[in-house]
């Protein structure tokens, strides 16, 4: 009993240490993952607004502009808005753009009217959801007339980490299950020498000298084995040469009186 509660400890706590890092390990990945892919989308989102901006009408009237941005995004679950330079909406695919506020402010619009394409990622103040932006400007030579920009609901990044995330918890289950397996192995391997010397030494102590350890499979402690039975062996031969000794001495004594 004092053995297998000695291997379940050693076990759990080698289990216990395997689990955290491999765990932690995890984390780490799918946070890098998830931060990797949000910033390829974020990037093809740039470059999508970029070659939209480039084809878009030289017309910037509020019809036409209206008119592009739902051509644009017909068949795709991209939202694109176009935007004058004094931040007025002029056409959005998925609102009213004379019911919208001015756009001036946004990060990633104030970050195209001044020359870069730009993204962000926030909460539109439209439809109150977390979304991805990328705003590019809209040139007429040397001048920016206006800005060309795409979003896409943010929660589509996350439903795109659902295989990664699904495969990863797959991958950590089964490699933490390999390391209880290998835990088990480890901390029997550990405390089974040691309750077989527990065992040994109480017999010993108990006058018990007869008793032998098996010799251990493990190549560093089959030398302990090999002592210690080497050591009994000497104590129980030097015990009886003790009591052969008194017993010839208790015989020369009686023959003396």
């Amino acid at each position: 009993m004092r053995g297998s509660r000695l291997a379940f400890r050693t076990f759990a706590i080698l289990l216990a240490v395997s689990a955290s890092a491999m765990i932690v390990l995890m984390l780490s990945s799918a946070l890098g993952m998830r931060r990797l892919y949000t910033d390829v989308t974020l990037q093809a989102l740039r470059q999508t607004a970029t070659a939209l901006a480039n084809v878009s009408p030289a017309d910037l009237s509020p019809g036409s502009a209206d008119a592009y941005c739902h051509n644009a995004s017909s068949t795709t679950a991209l939202r694109i808005t176009m935007i004058a330079s004094d931040g007025t909406v002029l056409g959005d695919s998925g609102s009213d753009p004379h019911a919208m506020e001015n756009h001036g402010a946004r990060p990633e619009v104030a970050g195209a009217l001044r020359g870069l394409a730009s993204t962000s990622m926030r909460q539109s103040p439209t439809l109150g959801i977390r979304m991805a932006f990328a705003a590019a400007p809209i040139r007429d030579g040397a001048s920016i007339v206006g800005v060309l920009r795409v979003a896409m609901d943010a929660s589509q990044l996350v439903s795109g980490m659902v295989p990664f995330m699904a495969t990863s918890g797959v991958v950590a289950i089964l490699m933490i299950a390999a390391m209880a397996i290998a835990s088990a192995r480890i901390g029997a391997s550990v405390t089974e020498p040691m309750v077989a010397l527990m065992d040994a030494a109480r017999d010993w102590s108990s006058g018990i000298l007869s008793r032998r350890l098996r010799r251990f499979d493990d190549p560093e402690l089959a030398p302990l084995s090999d002592t210690m039975n080497a050591m009994a062996s000497e104590l129980a031969d030097r015990i009886i040469g003790m009591e052969r000794q008194g017993k010839e001495l208790g015989a020369i004594l009686d023959a003396m009186g």
